[in-house]
């Protein structure tokens, strides 16, 4: 019997346990991304806290749940996308993680005499005029100019303000749900693993 082919560090073997091992991250990432997507059901209400979020609306949250291979690590990786639009990047994080601390909100802007801000919102047309999407998902358009005195300075901040919100905001409870996925599946691991490699 030629027992060295089947040494642990022979390529044949090497070649084998790598393909089992991805092949397996890869069903397992599939399983905890079809769980978590159970989890976020459609409803108006919100969930409560320690619960998993609802979904509105085009379900964003539940769509752009993805897993892939990480070569670097050598494991697989599981979770939502980073949304894009207005602080929609944080939501995923902030849901999983929650927390009752207050958050400073990035998007304000202090305004003050001499620098750009907004003079008014709502015009139709200009070439200072741009669309800004609000705190609140609204597209407006906004207008600004530099900034000469300091009742110009203050209006500017009040309608900075009225576009994105105050300078701090209450973060939200957790609401997990790639964790308690990710702990309801592990328990298949062992059975993912058995008789893998061939």
């Amino acid at each position: 019997m030629r027992l060295k082919e089947f040494f642990f560090d022979r390529q044949v073997v090497l070649t084998a346990v790598d393909r089992a091992r991805k092949r397996v991250l890869s069903k397992f990432g599939s399983f905890v991304r079809r769980t978590a997507r159970q989890s976020i059901r459609k409803r108006k209400r919100a969930s409560l806290p320690g619960q998993p979020p609802s979904g509105h609306g085009k379900q964003l949250l539940k769509t752009f749940i993805y897993f892939g291979y990480d070569p670097g690590n050598d494991s697989v990786v599981i979770g939502p996308e980073k949304l894009s639009g207005a602080n929609m990047g944080e939501a995923p994080e902030v849901l999983e993680y929650g927390g009752w601390g207050m958050r400073k909100n990035t998007r304000r802007r202090r305004r003050v005499v001499g620098g750009p801000g907004e003079i008014e919102i709502g015009r139709a047309g200009g070439r200072s005029t741009k669309p800004v999407t609000d705190w609140h998902r609204r597209v407006r358009q906004v207008t600004y100019a530099r900034l000469r005195t300091s009742a110009q300075a203050a209006h500017a901040n009040r309608l900075n303000e009225e576009l994105y919100g105050p300078d701090y905001r209450k973060q939200p409870a957790a609401r997990p749900f790639m964790v308690p996925a990710f702990n309801r599946e592990r328990p298949k691991l062992d059975a993912l693993w058995a008789d893998s490699v061939k």
